[in-house]
């Protein structure tokens, strides 16, 4: 299996389980989920054996009260066999190759607690560039916080290391948001290259609950810039 037909999903990525909505009474954090459309995200594709894998744990969580709820997950393997119908939401027709990972999928029918019927459709959904950011744990938990995202590809994946450890040692306290390294992927649904015009890795990528405060490659200014938002 060559590595460009073989996609899988990467770091945070892979057991991130994002909370994106809850009910109004708040006790059951995947609750927007429907019983009958059995909604995942893609995690790998591989095209050579023409199978796929989706998450679809939160919608396996629908049921679940919170806030606390066990971090496991739960993978669906579909098989692309010729019989399995792929169309985009609108009904235009699609194939495998339109698949991404971290892409929002239908999968029909839904199962139910006496079948687990293997699918045989699966519907291209559209999901918004920040729930595909929020995804991949890019954005702060805490408000006011600020999370940290060291990206970078095969070639600086030391470099990555040394600078996950001297913010460690140096930005202490004020990492309340967090800090994590991840390997870029442009398979994946959205490309943060193109998105933020990456011109070399690693980069350090700096998120609040909502959006990028600051992008550079320079540690010591992320340094500074969370010293100073701490400070003020």
């Amino acid at each position: 299996m060559t590595k460009s037909r073989c996609i899988a999903v990467f770091g945070l990525a892979v057991c991130l389980l994002i909370i994106v909505g809850c009910r109004s009474n708040g006790t059951y954090p995947y609750g927007h989920y429907k019983d009958q459309e059995m909604v995942g995200f893609v995690s790998s594709i591989d095209l050579d054996n023409r199978n796929l894998t989706v998450d679809i744990s939160e919608w396996e969580k629908r049921h679940t009260r919170g806030p606390d709820i066990n971090d496991y997950g739960v993978e669906l393997q579909v098989q692309l066999t010729p019989s399995v119908n792929i169309h985009k939401e609108n009904g235009d027709s699609a194939s495998a190759s339109d698949l991404r990972v971290g892409q929002k999928v239908e999968l029909k029918p839904a199962h139910t607690k006496s079948s687990k019927e293997p699918p045989k459709e699966i519907i291209i959904l559209t999901i918004r560039q920040e729930e595909a950011l929020e995804r991949l744990g890019l954005f702060a938990r805490g408000k006011g916080s600020i999370h940290v995202t060291i990206l970078g590809d095969e070639s600086s994946a030391p470099l990555n290391q040394k600078i996950m450890d001297q913010f460690l040692n140096e930005a202490g306290s004020g990492l309340q948001g967090g800090v994590s390294s991840m390997m870029y992927q442009p398979e994946y649904i959205v490309d943060l290259k193109k998105i933020y015009g990456i011109q070399r890795f690693p980069t350090i990528l700096l998120f609040d609950q909502e959006k990028l405060l600051l992008q550079t490659e320079d540690v010591g200014e992320a340094i500074r810039y969370i010293t100073a938002k701490n400070k003020s």
